[in-house]
């Protein structure tokens, strides 16, 4: 793996970059307790797309929502 040359956020913020470059990645090794949630996973999608609220209950101290774009579907 390649160094990255990012560091870590002190606020939210956007990650947007090509597929299979190493987002994910760097957000699980920067954000270790993050809680992670991957919109490709058919049950996580479903789960998120009925029930959107399921977001705003989150009480954790770093959120990574992987592939969001799919909400504009």
């Amino acid at each position: 793996m390649f160094d990255r040359f990012l560091n870590k956020p002190k606020q939210s913020f956007f990650l947007f970059g090509p597929r299979g470059t190493g987002k994910s990645t760097w957000v699980n090794m920067i954000f270790k307790n993050a809680l992670s949630i991957n919109l490709l996973k058919p049950r996580e999608l479903i789960d998120h797309t009925a029930n959107p609220e399921l977001l705003v209950k989150v009480k954790c101290h770093a959120l990574f929502v992987s592939h969001s774009q799919i909400f504009n579907q």
